[in-house]
């Protein structure tokens, strides 16, 4: 079981979690993402060329759970916060337990997100509610049926009026996640839990949550989370990052796995994984695929 939650940046191109997941044990992830307005601002690098190459932290830090900021020396913390905020977002990086599991495109984890108990609420309102459907996949209409093969729970507004208890479980998940990505995060819109457009190239607004629940044997093939051009300027905004909790354990597979990188980030009760489908230029980025 995963929830996810993705934010939405009236700015030009963003995507979504660029993963696979393929599941030998049950697991749930409540998902949210950030769109973006497809408009490019004044210098982005949607016009400059984005980057191509990956740069990687070392096979043993990403083996001992990834790098720690905390121990960076400053300029190198400095000019790693400095390429989030000009190519992709700001991000936090004194958040306790965040990780850094790739440097370029950034993928970052924060263990203990959201308290055990939280999870566990999440996860048993969501498959007490009895609305958990097939999952969609939004932005492209060329991709095979069984890309995904998930169950998912949108927590829209007819969902809290049936389970009302998710809302306050909910509101824990927001205010981490402004405590990550900032105050810029509009989160005020999704107290009626309505997707309401971003209306300035400034502006970042949160695509309503959902909860993922992936049986065994279950996946989400590879893909690219962000929309292609085209289909970020007919929605009028792109997705700019994608924040991942994983709702319980899974002893194997079930994994979030980032082809083009080398690696995968394995669910454990709690823990967030933030990554960015798109430069802050609107492009969609597809090393994150």
């Amino acid at each position: 079981n995963m929830a996810m939650f993705r934010a939405v940046l009236q700015s030009t191109v963003c995507s979504r979690p660029g993963s696979s997941s393929s599941s030998s044990s049950s697991s749930r992830t409540l998902v949210t993402r950030i769109p973006a307005v497809a408009t490019p601002p004044a210098g982005a690098n949607a016009t400059s060329g984005p980057p191509t190459e990956i740069v990687r932290i070392s096979p043993q830090l990403l083996e001992a759970g990834g790098l720690d900021p905390s121990k960076e020396a400053q300029q190198n913390l400095a000019a790693f916060s400095e390429m989030l905020q000009k190519g992709f977002l700001p991000v936090n990086l004194g958040v306790p337990g965040l990780r850094v599991q790739n440097i370029d495109p950034p993928v970052l984890t924060v263990e203990q997100f959201l308290p055990a108990e939280v999870c566990d609420a999440l996860r048993d309102a969501a498959q007490a509610s009895g609305r958990m459907k097939a999952s969609g996949v939004g932005g492209t209409g060329d991709l095979q049926d069984d890309i995904r093969t998930s169950s998912t729970l949108a927590i829209t507004k007819e969902v809290l009026e049936h389970c009302p208890q998710i809302k306050p479980l909910l509101q824990q998940l927001l205010d981490r996640a402004v405590q990550l990505l900032g105050d810029e995060l509009d989160t005020a819109a999704l107290s009626s839990m309505q997707f309401v457009r971003p209306a300035s190239p400034t502006q970042l607004a949160p695509e309503l949550p959902q909860i993922a629940h992936y049986q065994p044997g279950q996946h989400f093939l590879s893909h690219e989370d962000g929309f292609p051009s085209a289909v970020a300027l007919d929605k009028g905004y792109q997705r700019r990052a994608t924040l991942l909790v994983y709702l319980n354990d899974v002893a194997q597979g079930g994994a979030t796995q980032f082809d083009h990188l080398g690696f995968g980030v394995q669910p454990q009760r709690g823990k967030a994984l933030l990554f960015f489908p798109s430069f802050s230029g609107g492009k969609s980025d597809a090393r994150c695929a």
